[in-house]
């Protein structure tokens, strides 16, 4: 009998300090080769967040058939795109409808775009292999700004042209 691809992994979701988003406990999945987590705001994801942004099926977590053998990915499907980092990259935004392979401790920001520069709509999840929660955060290049950044500083340009 041929033995079942799976992949055991971690997704821990955190809510940057908004009041009405708290940080989750670090849930666990089990994921068969082809199959996939949906990551949105419809009740039906298998990770929903009800955030404004979030689209109802953002994002997904494959596992696929890679060249040294399963390897799960991470693909954006929304409208306010999905950031994502490798341990100690800064945050990017990622290609729409790609696969973008993932690590132990990836970062995945949901949504990428935010309407105002007080709005704290943004989670993080990081992602840890095996059955163990990862904690790693995305580094940030010397002078980078995150995407929040770029919206006020955006935002306090237009002010002042008022």
């Amino acid at each position: 009998m041929a033995e079942s691809k799976v992949l055991q992994f971690t997704l821990t979701v955190r809510g940057q300090g908004n009041p009405d988003f708290p940080d989750r406990e670090p849930k666990k999945y089990k994921l068969k080769l082809g199959k996939s987590v949906g990551v949105g705001r419809a009740p039906k994801c298998e990770l929903a967040v009800a955030l404004a942004g979030i689209s109802n099926r953002h994002c997904e977590l494959r596992l696929v058939e890679g060249e040294d053998g399963p390897r799960l990915v991470v693909r954006d499907l929304s409208s306010n795109g999905t950031g994502f980092s490798l341990p100690g990259a800064p945050l990017a935004l990622l290609d729409k409808s790609t696969d973008t392979p993932v690590v132990d401790g990836s970062t995945i920001v949901l949504p990428m775009k935010v309407k105002s520069k007080g709005d704290q709509s943004q989670v993080r999840i990081v992602v840890g292999m095996g059955d163990k929660p990862t904690t790693t955060e995305p580094a940030r290049e010397k002078g980078s700004k995150g995407a929040e950044a770029e919206d006020s500083e955006k935002e306090e340009e237009e002010e002042k042209k008022e």
